[in-house]
């Protein structure tokens, strides 16, 4: 069961903070789903197509997760630039 959590940071670390998660997707999901592709294509190559077929709904949730994880980094990061955009804009009128 996914749920969503919550916390607040300084708006400096931001980006520190998302690089952090991409840093922790790409040791962990990117590695994973890579693996298993090569895994896939070992067995497509052999000939084993159970495997193969095993291997398929495997790489396509690791696929969901990377891409789930990429959709929280874009509102991130979407939500950063609002705020400098306010900030340049609060700035531009004083």
């Amino acid at each position: 069961m996914r749920v969503n959590i919550t916390y607040s940071i300084d708006f400096d670390e931001v980006l520190e903070e998302m690089e952090e998660l991409l840093q922790k997707l790409k040791s962990k999901s990117v590695t994973q789903f890579n693996q298993r592709l090569e895994d896939l294509l070992t067995n497509l190559e052999i000939g084993d197509e159970e495997v193969a077929l095993q291997l398929i709904p495997e790489i396509r949730e690791e696929m969901i997760i990377i891409d789930r994880r990429l959709g929280e980094c874009f509102d991130i990061l979407e939500g950063y630039k609002n705020i400098l955009t306010e900030k340049e804009k609060e700035n531009n009128d004083e």
